[in-house]
């Protein structure tokens, strides 16, 4: 979508909204019912989140002369919240039983009693961790692949540092110039910016870029993104037009992130506890059942 030529604005309130459900667990398995029991994980009062999201999968690579950061900005939509479940044996305990021995006296009609205390064998103490995963189908998706160089130069003794130099497909005047966004008409989309810009792999350079997916509601009510970048030290933002948005919406396509700092569903918890043998609990009520 054009950005037009005036200020950029980007109204949260019109975009509709989706409340994900509680997925089955993933990892080692627990069901719903563990999951509210242990953690306190309800499924039933997990918030409301954006109905799209546009989330950036890269990865940096150093090369010669250069970083190159490659990888997909995706527009989704939340599907579901999957408990990922890890657990670690800590150590055994010995389970305590007391039994109630009865005795009658031949002699008189008084009952006494006596208790005798012994183990019955080990039950394995665990230490359950549970991160929370939003699975998210693929509306949109665009490749992303740029250059960061800050190699000096000139040879020793004579060199000279330069500047970060963000590139990608052309490198001329004319070519920056026809793509050139100016920051004073970003200000109220600019919190909506990554920098650092997250990545896996080499991350050398991922603070020197600065990555502006710019949403905006359609007509119709969907949403386009209009992909900006610049880099540190340039005071303007420049269109990202090297691939266009791929319409993925029938693909059944689906990605799964995590989002631990969030505060509509469940944070990453840990804690230590005894788990049911399986066979003791193998389903639960009809009600327990994963649900989404």
């Amino acid at each position: 979508m054009v950005l037009g030529s005036g200020d950029v604005q980007f109204d949260p309130s019109k975009l509709k909204t989706v409340t994900p459900g509680l997925s089955e667990t993933r990892g080692y398995r627990l069901s719903q019912h563990e999951l509210q029991e242990i953690f306190g994980i309800d499924g039933g009062r997990f918030g409301a989140l954006p109905g799209r999201l546009v989330i950036p999968v890269l990865e940096g690579q150093q090369k010669p002369m250069c970083n190159i950061t490659t990888g997909y900005l995706y527009l989704v939509e939340p599907m579901a919240w999957i408990p990922q479940v890890e657990t670690i044996p800590i150590s055994k305990f010995k389970t305590e039983h007391t039994t109630e021995i009865k005795k009658v006296s031949t002699s008189s009609t008084v009952t006494e009693s006596t208790n005798t205390a012994g183990t019955t064998g080990d039950v394995p103490v665990h230490e359950l961790m549970v991160y929370p995963i939003l699975e998210c189908k693929v509306i949109k998706k665009q490749h992303l692949e740029y250059a960061i160089s800050t190699a000096p130069i000139g040879v020793p003794p004579f060199i000279i540092p330069q500047p970060p130099k963000l590139t990608w497909g052309h490198d001329d005047a004319d070519f920056w110039e026809e793509r050139r966004v100016e920051d004073s008409r970003l200000d109220g989309v600019k919190k909506l910016s990554y920098n650092p810009v997250p990545m896996t792999g080499n991350t050398d350079c991922a603070n020197l870029a600065y990555l502006l997916p710019v949403p905006q509601i359609t007509s119709n009510g969907e949403v386009e993104v209009t992909t900006l970048l610049s880099c540190k030290g340039w005071k303007d933002w420049f269109l990202y037009d090297e691939f266009a948005w791929e319409d993925r919406t029938s693909s059944g396509e689906t990605i799964q992130v995590t989002v631990s700092n969030n505060s509509v569903a469940f944070r990453p918890m840990a804690t230590w506890t005894v788990l049911k043998d399986s066979k003791d609990d193998p389903k639960g009520d009809p009600k327990d059942e994963p649900k989404g």
